[in-house]
């Protein structure tokens, strides 16, 4: 009954941990989707905020770019004086500039620069050639825009062809630095942002402004400017710049060979932070470089949190399901050799002696079973638990003269059964021996004993209750036939 309760317990806790299990592990998985959508949606956001800030100041650009186009007249255009037009824009150019519109740039149809605002001492170079944006804007005589580099800076570009009474003059280019683009994200997202750019998208640079330009780390194809340079060595950043770039460093190359925009959590301190790194498109859809944007987000901080405590959770309730399934083996195991040895003398009692006599698969063995001479004289002598001591003596006695093979059984009371691979003579023999051994010895110090042995073997094919018949009949006549000795049948 108490081992039918045990299992039951034990099914029990079985359910109920598997039952936790699944809870706990759903809810870790669930909060670990969770976060790679809110990951996800962090991307959407930024991307959604890019294209919204670019937006913008596109409509910035369109509405400057029909000022100024509709305050030149046909014949100024014509004559693309760069004086005059420097006189036309300057008045509102620096307010111009308020607006992170750096760069004002005139082209004449044939793409060469007639005017930089941002760059009065460059003019009359050929950008034709050298960049799409104009290329096609000229080509095309359409509005164009997109992220590329310049020979004086680079940024984002809003290109305008010039056209007047269907007559087309030339087109007229807005930049916006990529400072002034990651400076829109810090201003409106508790965050740091700074761009990376390719290599290739600086040689149209003048020497002059590439060394503006330096490797970044050792990222040898990506680089950035002097400005954020700045930024990193003035502020006081959560994340330090070293460990920033091992984390781009690291993980670049995978964003390159895929060409999407991920991110990628990081802890500092107890706080986890996301390093999300955009994927920018040159005006020829190539990579540009990266907008790189690191921020903490409360939602996945707690989210993590949860998953911490989950987690220990299920290793308490694991530790608890291990100890209590040790300690049931440990019960169990001590219940099963209970089960089959007897109590007082720790031998194996009758119960084990049916079990191992059913599989018993040798065609020799032989049964020796023999019982205490005048057992009941040394209880009513010396007392009960004097008794139980003789017993314990006699059974450790008898057991350190046996083989390693030979098994040996309390069958009840002061009557023991050893049950050995060997025929009827040797057996005979064994039991003289034991006879004579337990003769020879004073139990407790004090007591002597004799034993009588009735000793029979196994007859192939015959049912075992014939044998058990046949060794209790030989021990009866032993008895019978004066004590202390053995009979065979």
């Amino acid at each position: 009954m108490k081992d039918n309760h045990n299992i039951y317990l034990y099914c029990i806790f079985i359910i109920i941990f598997i039952f936790i299990s699944i809870i706990l592990f759903t809810g870790i998985i669930k909060k670990m989707d969770n976060i790679k959508a809110v990951q996800d949606e962090m991307i959407d956001n930024f991307l959604k905020q890019e294209k919204l800030i670019l937006e913008n100041y596109e409509k910035t650009t369109e509405l400057l770019s029909n000022i100024i186009i509709n305050n030149l007249s046909e014949e100024e255009l014509l004559n693309s004086n760069r004086l005059y037009l420097y006189e036309k824009v300057l008045p509102f150019y620096d307010e111009i500039k308020k607006l992170g519109i750096y760069s004002i740039q005139f082209i004449s149809k044939e793409g060469t620069s007639i005017l930089r605002m941002h760059s009065l001492n460059d003019y009359d170079d050929n950008l034709k050639s050298e960049r799409f944006g104009i290329s096609k804007s000229i080509d095309n005589k359409i509005f164009f825009k997109g992220f590329e580099s310049g020979k004086t800076f680079n940024g984002y570009r809003f290109i305008y062809p010039i056209i007047k009474n269907e007559n087309f003059y030339g087109v007229l280019e807005f930049g916006i630095p990529l400072t002034e683009i990651s400076n829109e994200f810090m201003k409106q997202n508790k965050c740091f942002a700074f761009f990376i750019i390719n290599k290739e998208n600086l040689k149209t640079l003048t020497n002059y402004k590439f060394k503006l330009y330096e490797k970044y780390f050792s990222l040898e194809n990506f680089f950035y400017d002097s400005y954020t340079k700045n930024y990193f060595q003035t502020s006081n950043l959560i994340i330090t710049v070293n460990e920033l770039n091992t984390i781009i460093e690291k993980n670049i190359h995978e964003i390159n060979k895929d060409d999407s925009s991920k991110n990628y959590l990081t802890k500092k301190d107890k706080n986890y932070y996301i390093i999300n790194l955009i994927n920018i498109k040159n005006t020829q859809n190539e990579n540009f470089g990266y907008l790189i944007i690191y921020t903490d987000n409360k939602l996945i901080n707690e989210m993590i949190d949860r998953i911490k405590l989950e987690i220990f959770l299920f290793i308490m309730i694991l530790i608890s399901f291990f100890a209590y399934t040790s300690y049931l083996i440990k019960i169990n195991s001590k219940l099963r050799i209970l089960s089959i040895h007897d109590e007082l003398t720790n031998i194996y009692n009758r119960t084990h002696f049916n079990k191992i006599i059913k599989k018993k698969s040798e065609k020799i063995f032989s049964l020796i079973m023999f019982d205490i001479d005048f057992f009941k004289a040394i209880n009513d002598t010396y007392g009960h638990n004097t008794g139980d001591k003789v017993l314990k003596e006699l059974s450790n006695l008898i057991k350190n003269n046996l083989r390693k093979d030979d098994y040996f059984f309390r069958w009840g009371g002061e009557e023991f059964m050893i049950l050995t691979c060997i025929d009827i003579e040797k057996a005979f023999n064994l039991a003289q021996r034991l006879r004579s051994t337990v003769e020879n010895h004073k139990f407790n110090s004090k007591i002597k004993l004799t034993l009588s042995f009735g000793v029979s073997s196994y007859n192939i094919d015959e049912p075992i209750e014939k044998l058990l018949i046949r060794v209790d009949n030989a021990l009866y006549i032993a008895k019978k036939n004066g004590k202390n000795r053995v009979e065979k049948i």
